[in-house]
């Protein structure tokens, strides 16, 4: 009757292990289909972002005020290397005034009209500007440093959207990545910072060495769920330049 007993226990136990510990592991084909994965290659089909050494570009930002009468309207150079070591420069000038941005490798300066500005508050703010600067120029592909990715869907003007929403342990923005159903570019952006969100418009893309890089891009101010848009800001990119790491091999 022990015996019976032990037995017994043992079966229950092996049916326990199967139905907890025993699931199926996923199939690398299966992974391949996850929203990201399809996004990656939408925006990246030679596979050659791994191999950017060196990359320039010009941005021109134009703000507006809530009665869409222009505040500002400057066009800044930046300038990044990501072989041997980490670097970049921003730099734009406006009504006389010029501004120069700089890192190397975990160090960072500015520069306003030629003087070196070295107040804690200011290095910050370069620091959170090559940051923020980097997260919206290489997407869909920063986001490989997130946390998390949670995907799931998005309503937007009456249509049902593919989204990403990243997860980061570091940051309070809260992103959601819209993608196109068909092509799973990346289309829109709704972020919340500071309590306010925002909706970016990703309007079209320029093809760099195989990879799909922002072109024209529209901000605008919404509500949570992303309607009643008061535009804020426009972008256009340009003049790009990219340079490839040789093959080690």
């Amino acid at each position: 009757m022990q015996t019976f007993d032990s037995n017994i226990l043992l079966f229950i136990a092996l049916i326990i292990f199967c139905l907890v510990g025993c699931k199926p592991t996923p199939d690398a084909e299966d992974v391949d289909k996850s929203l990201f994965s399809q996004s990656l290659v939408a925006h990246d089909s030679l596979g050659l972002f791994d191999q950017i050494g060196d990359l320039s570009f010009t941005k021109r930002i134009v703000s507006y005020d809530d009665k869409l009468v222009v505040r500002s309207d400057i066009t800044q150079f930046h300038s990044y290397q990501f072989e041997p070591t980490v670097g970049g420069i921003i730099y734009w000038s406006q009504r006389g005034d010029s501004t120069y941005l700089q890192r190397q490798d975990t160090l960072y300066y500015a520069f306003r009209n030629g003087k070196v500005d070295t107040s804690a508050s200011t290095l910050k703010w370069v620091e959170a500007t090559f940051s923020s600067s980097m997260f919206v120029l290489l997407q869909p592909f920063k986001l490989i440093e997130a946390d998390s990715l949670y995907e799931s869907s998005f309503s937007l003007e009456e249509n049902n959207y593919p989204s990403i929403s990243p997860k980061y342990m570091d940051s309070g923005d809260e992103w959601t990545f819209i993608l196109d159903p068909v092509s799973h570019l990346v289309v829109f952006n709704l972020v919340k910072h500071n309590d306010r969100y925002s909706l970016i418009a990703n309007e079209s893309f320029q093809v760099v060495k195989g990879i799909k890089l922002h072109h024209k891009r529209s901000s605008y101010f919404v509500d949570q769920w992303a309607i009643n848009r008061q535009l804020n800001s426009t972008y256009v990119y340009d003049n790009y330049s990219i340079g490839l790491m040789k093959d080690s091999n």
